[in-house]
């Protein structure tokens, strides 16, 4: 039988049947941030934070970021800011040229990179989200790491944002890039998440 040409479904097959879901893909995701698409949004086995990256070519990715625990309590959060250097090289494009996309290649580890359960608090809601709506506010571009997915009517997006148990080197982050007015040096505020009953290594 030539599946390419099997183009005629009458019979019952719903027993062969079973939930399926779109294909979803490890990856990082470069972009810019659309202003004031911040909001948050409910029902997803707890609350979440939303925004929206713009990553050129029409093309717009949902960013979703867990805020809470399945049981309700407050998601651990390590927000950690880190200084690239000095830019005096170049005042006009201190990050080097732009490059948009979705980088399917990339790793996150946090255990490699060092992280270790002490760094992580629990943050409420609120709070994370001021100091994620103040970072964005003022970023050039932004990083996500996590499983990008897509769902019918051109929507792309990308979640599992946090430490992934069990997934080598596709932990998730948000990451935001930006330029210190006092200095004109480039930095990057990393953002990890965990959930409580995780641990690393």
């Amino acid at each position: 039988m030539f599946f390419h040409h099997d183009h005629t479904h009458t019979s019952n097959i719903s027993g062969q049947l079973q939930p399926g879901k779109s294909p979803e893909l490890y990856a990082a995701v470069v972009g810019t941030i659309v202003q004031d698409s911040e909001k948050p949004i409910t029902g997803r086995s707890g609350d979440h934070l939303q925004f929206y990256l713009d990553i050129g070519n029409g093309l717009r990715y949902q960013v979703d970021v867990n805020t809470q625990s399945v049981d309700g309590s407050a998601v651990d959060v390590y927000i950690a800011d880190q200084d690239l250097g000095n830019s005096a090289a170049n005042t006009t494009d201190p990050f080097g040229p732009p490059a948009y996309g979705v980088f399917p290649n990339a790793q996150l580890s946090y255990q490699a990179m060092g992280l270790s359960d002490a760094n992580f608090a629990p943050v409420t809601y609120f709070r994370l989200d001021g100091q994620l709506k103040a970072a964005l506010s003022t970023s050039t571009f932004v990083t996500v790491y996590g499983l990008t997915f897509e769902d019918g009517d051109n929507v792309r997006g990308v979640h599992e944002t946090h430490f992934n148990e069990g997934k080598t080197n596709q932990d998730g982050a948000v990451v935001v890039y930006w330029t210190d007015s006092s200095t004109g040096n480039p930095k990057r505020t990393w953002f990890f998440f965990k959930f409580n009953n995780q641990h690393i290594g």
